[in-house]
């Protein structure tokens, strides 16, 4: 067989009939290749977004109005105090009104996770939203009193 037919039967199972099964459904991110994933570090309790934050935020985005029906996750790491979980959700809070407010970026598009791990400590993770991944946009802070 020649080389040039090989090529072909691997591109007509890889790219035409995987994309059609239920395991490779799983887990996409509904279209939203374009989306990049990104990480926002910050130092001790901060929640203002630098310069270089605002950068990245920005090439978000231009990705999102470039893709209208994809959600992202803009998610933060609690840790296990009080202070840090509510650093979180500030953090959270600020990238998602910085999109919504400073970007016109409706706020439905997001998903607000503070409480979990799925970021690394003292950062917040953005990312397309998978099939079936959806929750609040908004979420009530944990302890108000903690608030700057």
């Amino acid at each position: 067989m020649k080389f040039n037919s090989v090529f072909a039967i691997l591109a007509f199972c890889c790219c035409l009939l995987l994309p059609k099964s239920p395991l490779f459904a799983q887990g996409s991110n509904n279209g939203c290749d374009e989306i990049t994933t990104g990480t926002l570090s910050y130092s001790g309790q901060e929640y203002a977004l630098s310069r270089g934050m605002k950068l990245q935020l920005d090439k978000l985005k231009g990705q999102m109005l470039a893709n209208p029906d994809c959600k992202v996750i803009v998610a933060g790491n609690a840790g296990g105090s009080k202070v840090s979980q509510q650093s979180s959700w500030d953090r959270v809070n600020t990238v998602i009104e910085y999109m919504s407010d400073q970007n016109n970026i409706a706020r439905d598009r997001f998903i607000f996770v503070y409480d979990g791990s799925i970021a690394p400590e003292n950062s917040v993770l953005f990312r397309a939203a998978t099939n079936g991944e959806d929750g609040p946009s908004s979420v009530a802070p944990p302890h108000p009193d903690l608030r700057r």
